[in-house]
This record gives structure tokens, C-alpha cells and sequence, in this order.
């Protein structure tokens, strides 16, 4: 829910925090721009640090409307989005999942609205997403540390030809020794739709990454971090239209590599 707006925080509300704000979009330009998408305005609202689960929790509520005009959907849109995220302390890390639900403008969790020339003009408020993400760090000691994620997401639009419905799930492990040393990522993603491709058939990616690293500590989060990495990606099965980094459809390898400078502040 990153644009445009303003709004308060840290308002002490019962057991926790309320922070409200106003998102218009991250274009300067609040009816359609052009044919690929839309800009929302959101309310954001947040109610956290709850103590639930032996843990803080946080629900968030985010209406959504769209402005009517010339183009792609030339009607108003209105839509919701809500969720829940939670966040236990381990004994040497943490964990945080979280549940998130939209509807109509709501069901992409940001401010806009993608592939809007895709679907239907009347049909954005018939979109819905669930989406169920976790995240867990473990800090072995001072040299090793991993993160864990994972993601299902189950998403209903109107986008035609291939289906309307996709149910993708993606995952990675990320294991770093030491503040000089080797940091890999192993992922895999799945989807049981390929999307805008008429064989409507499953797709399952799998990922492998490898970096150098040099960080001031051992520590998962410590920064900054300077990493040069390869990356490879395997098809398992025909990619179709989504085609890895740029390899022509019916090749199933593709390799990336680059250098990263990772800093927060």
C-alpha cells in the first residue's frame, strides 16, 4: 500500500496502535492513465501491537475506490481489502504469517489496479484474492542464520480466454554463514493456471541462488550487505507465455547474475 497520501499514528486505542491514512495512488494522476492500470484511492487503516497469541497482532481494513472516466473502465469501482498479521518472538527468532482478503479495487493489496485492459469493463468489482503468507528467521549463533518463507495466493478475476481462477504457491529457504562468506537461496513456485497462455496448464518453477557476501556481522539482519550473486531457474515443463527472463518460449533454463548493495536506514 506504498503512493501518494499522508496520515497519524501511534494513537494509543485499547490494548494497541491506531494509524490511519489517506493513499492516492503512486501516479500523479488519480483517473486512467492508461490502459494497463488504474489508480485507487485507499483508506489505510491499522490497529496494532495487539497481544494475541502470545505474540502482537495487527488487523488492517483498507476500502478502495476507483475513479470513473475515459478508458479502459469508464465506471466507478469501489472494493475492501482486510487482513491479519502476526508476530511471535522465538528463542532465537521470530515467526509472522499473515491472512489477507479483497474484493473488487481491494483484491490487489496496493494502490492501483493492473491489467485493467484485460478485464472486463463491469467486471473489476467481481475480482477476489486470499492470500496466506508466512516468515520465519532463526538465528543459529553469531556465523549462521536462516529465513524461511512461503506464500499461497488464490486470486479470482475476469481475465477471459485462460480461466478466471489461479491458485499460485511459492517458497524459499535462505541459509547465510558468516559476515565473509556464502549466502544461497533455494525457491520453488507453482501455479495451476498459466495465464494469458490457451494450453491453461500448471507450471512449476524452480530457483537456485548463490552469492558472496560480506556483512559486518553473522547476524540475518545486519547491514549493510555487499553480495555478487548467480541465480538459475529451471521450467519443469513447458513455460509458455511466461518465459524466464527473456529466453524464448519452449526453453526451460535461464541464468541471471549481478552484484547487490543492501542498505536500510
Amino acid at each position: 500500500m506504498s503512493g501518494y497520501g499522508g496520515g497519524v499514528e501511534n494513537i494509543t486505542l485499547g490494548p494497541g496502535k491506531l494509524a490511519v491514512a489517506y493513499l492516492g495512488g503512486t501516479k500523479d494522476d488519480l483517473r486512467v492513465e492508461n490502459r494497463f492500470s488504474l489508480t485507487k484511492q485507499a483508506l489505510d487503516i491499522r490497529w496494532s501491537e495487539l497481544p494475541t497469541f502470545g505474540g502482537k497482532g495487527m488487523l488492517w481494513v483498507a476500502p478502495g475506490y476507483v475513479n470513473g472516466g475515459s478508458g479502459v473502465n469508464p465506471n466507478e469501482e469501489l472494493g475492501w481489502s482486510v487482513g491479519w498479521v502476526q508476530s511471535n518472538t522465538l528463542s532465537k527468532g521470530f515467526n509472522k504469517w499473515s491472512v489477507q482478503y479483497g474484493a473488487g479495487v481491494g483484491s490487489q493489496f496496493n494502490t492501483y489496479v493492473t491489467a485493467v485492459s484485460l478485464v472486463g469493463k463491469d467486471l473489476i468489482d467481481e475480482s477476489e484474492t486470499l492470500q496466506r503468507t508466512n516468515q520465519t528467521v532463526w538465528q543459529f549463533d553469531d556465523n549462521f542464520s536462516v529465513m524461511a518463507a512461503g506464500i499461497v495466493n488464490y486470486n479470482e478475476t475476469n481475465f477471459g480466454a485462460a480461466g478466471t481462477d489461479r491458485l499460485f504457491v511459492s517458497g524459499a529457504i535462505r541459509p547465510i554463514y558468516k559476515h565473509v562468506g556464502l549466502e544461497t537461496e533455494l525457491g520453488v513456485d507453482w501455479s495451476n493456471d498459466v495465464r494469458f497462455d490457451a494450453n491453461n496448464s500448471d507450471t512449476l518453477l524452480g530457483k537456485l541462488t548463490v552469492g558472496a557476501v560480506i556483512k559486518p556481522s553473522g547476524a540475518f539482519w545486519s547491514r549493510p550487505e555487499l553480495r555478487a550473486f548467480v541465480s538459475a531457474f529451471h521450467w519443469m515443463g513447458e513455460p509458455g507465455y511466461y518465459s524466464p527472463n527473456g529466453v524464448g518460449s519452449g526453453e526451460d533454463w535461464s541464468f541471471n547474475f549481478g552484484v547487490q548493495a543492501e542498505t536500510w536506514w
